[in-house]
């Protein structure tokens, strides 16, 4: 019983921090787009296109940043926007084991 609640305890944890690494990143991806709109001067879409393919790590390299700030930014972006991206599937993980924990659990 105390297992369950534990179990039931982590997933609850686990989801309240995967909503909120998921809401940061898209946060995160809102900002880059409307930073590259203007200052590189691109499409709402060519922007957000960009701060999407960037931020997954695809970087398909048809859209580069041409301003040294512009630059600067996308290093440091590339660098949370993995962080966070790469947090957040490891919480669908967790997640996934913890649920998988509990039925285990249910089933005896």
């Amino acid at each position: 019983m105390a297992e369950s609640f534990r179990i039931h305890n982590n997933h609850k944890h686990i989801e309240l921090r995967l909503k909120l690494s998921l809401f940061l990143l898209a946060v995160i991806i809102s900002a880059a787009a409307l930073f590259y709109r203007s200052t590189e001067g691109w499409s709402l879409i060519n922007s957000l296109y960009f701060a999407v393919s960037t931020a997954s790590t695809v970087g398909y390299g048809d859209l580069t940043p041409s301003h040294e700030i512009s630059k600067i930014f996308t290093i440091v972006f590339i660098i949370l926007s993995t962080t966070l991206t790469l947090y957040s599937i490891s919480l669908v993980a967790q997640k996934g084991i913890i649920l998988h924990m509990h039925k285990k659990e249910e089933e005896k």
